[in-house]
Formats: C-alpha cells, structure tokens, sequence
C-alpha cells in the first residue's frame, strides 16, 4: 500500500474531519494510506473564506515543496446556490498549483453531509435528491440541529455521518463533491 502525505488548509474543523474521514472510505479502492501532517495543519490554519482565498496558494506551496506533500486539500465553500461549480474555473482558483485539490462544496459543508444523512436513513436509496439549493441555514439545522452550531457541538456529528458512508453515491447526488472525487482520483493517477 503506497503511503501519501498530505497537507489541509481550510475553511473550518468540519471540512478537515469530512476530508479525514472520506480519505479513510477511499484508500482501500486507491490502495494507498493517507496520512495528514499534524504539525503543518496546527501551524497554518484558516478560519474564514477570505483566510482561505488570500493564503492558500502559498501555504499549499509550502506544503508540496518544503514539507514532503504528495498531495495538498483546501476545504472552501462555495457559498452560492448556484449549479457546482468546479475550482478551477473561478478566478480565485484559477491555474493552481499541480497536487493542490480544492473541495468546494456547494453551498456549504453541511450539504454534503446532509446528503449523507439522508441516503443513510433512506439506505442509500437511488431517488432523485437536491438540497444544493437549500439555505445554509436549514441544511445546518437538519444536520446539527441548529442554525449556527460550535465545534464542539457540530464535530461529533460530522465525525459520526462521515466515518463510513458511500462515496460513489454522494458522487451520483452532489455534482460539487463529483468535482472533488474526479480531480482526487485523477492526481492519484498520475
């Protein structure tokens, strides 16, 4: 099993426990063991969209040239409910550096999770479901089950929908987490 060191510079703690825990879902297909780098992730941090869009490319960098990163991951949402939008076509992110994977989940982290949440209690049912365009606020409120919620109240539960779900459906459902899984599949190929 080939063995990827990577860095994460994002948005917030559920972006990192989401990515966590996808990598883990997903290594046994790639056959390769994601480990994070720890003491990267505490040095540079984000907080906010604007932290994220400002510093990225340099931290990114730092990570890939000065620290062993196979393979960068910036956690930013899209906060729109326009159609998925893919990176790479934004201004923000536009011509990025080689290994650097930007999840950007339209709207918000939580849609993604709500999607899990409910193909888990539907069991993984192939109905046609949409919550992209879904307020940040309801979508947060049937996740945590409240509109603003803490880390210490939304961290379990991001922690507990994404520890085993499936991939290639939230695939088939979400056209922004499409985008993710497509360009994670493509740098683990070359």
């Amino acid at each position: 099993m080939r063995k990827v060191k990577y860095g994460f510079f994002g948005e917030d703690m559920a972006h990192r426990i989401f990515l966590e825990n996808y990598l883990r879902n997903i290594q046994d297909e790639f056959d390769v063991e994601f480990k994070i780098d720890e003491d990267f992730c505490k040095r540079f941090r984000s907080t906010n969209d604007k932290s994220v869009d400002e510093k990225f490319r340099l931290i990114a960098e730092k990570g890939l040239n000065h620290y062993g990163h196979e393979v960068f991951f910036v956690g930013r949402d899209a906060d729109t409910t326009l159609e998925a939008r893919y990176p790479i076509n934004e201004p923000t992110f536009k011509d990025i550096p080689k290994g650097v994977i930007v999840m950007m989940p339209v709207q918000s982290i939580e849609h993604w999770l709500l999607y899990i949440k409910q193909g888990k209690e539907s069991g993984y049912s192939t109905k046609n479901i949409s919550f992209e365009e879904k307020s940040n606020k309801s979508v947060k409120l049937e996740v945590y089950g409240l509109e603003v919620a803490t880390n210490s109240k939304s961290t379990p539960i991001v922690n507990q929908l994404t520890m085993d779900f499936d991939v290639n459906w939230l695939s088939q459902k979400s056209k922004s987490f499409n985008n993710f899984h497509t360009h994670l599949k493509l740098v683990l190929a070359q």
